[in-house]
């Protein structure tokens, strides 16, 4: 089967008259949660130009998107410096024991960035990983997470409106 409606389906599809669209009920879209964000040093000059550090704003959701700063993400989230796509990626410390520093490994562009300190690139590193974990875990412990995160979400929610 390939998941379009077939002939034989058309006793399942709901009634319509002569002339009415059907429009099946659509799951709302929902924005993308925000997963971390905050000040990293950026290493520039990757294209033969000055290799220098800057403080830039990063957004960690889907993707990894950086700004000038957290003024201009909160003024228009669209006016990005950059995007790095996180289909493809990996995430790692870099080495050196006193360095903060952490690489994302993604194509078609990586990024060395610095914490401002090893438990804030740690922290960086994890929530960046957690995808590749959660695809880790088996199904059933998956799904128990997301109805206990929903739970809270709405308890919390019905907390806020009786206040």
């Amino acid at each position: 089967r390939t998941g379009c409606p077939t002939f034989s389906d058309a006793a399942l599809l709901p009634f319509t008259s002569p002339g009415q669209q059907f429009e099946p009920e659509m799951e709302s879209i929902k924005p993308v949660p925000v997963r971390k964000q905050g000040i990293l040093g950026k290493l520039g000059g990757g294209a033969g130009g000055h290799k220098n550090w800057k403080n830039r704003y990063f957004v960690l959701t889907d993707h990894l998107a950086y700004y000038t700063d957290q003024a201009t993400f909160a003024k228009d989230p669209t006016k990005t410096l950059g995007v790095i796509s996180l289909n493809c990626f990996f995430c790692s410390k870099m080495d050196g024991a006193e360095s903060n520093d952490f690489q994302v490994n993604a194509y078609p562009k990586s990024l060395v960035l610095r914490a401002a300190n090893a438990d804030e690139r740690q922290a960086w590193i994890d929530c960046i990983m957690q995808p590749l974990a959660d695809m880790m875990k088996p199904p059933a412990q998956l799904r128990a997470e997301r109805e206990e995160a929903e739970e809270a979400s709405r308890a919390a929610a019905a907390g806020s409106a009786a206040s």
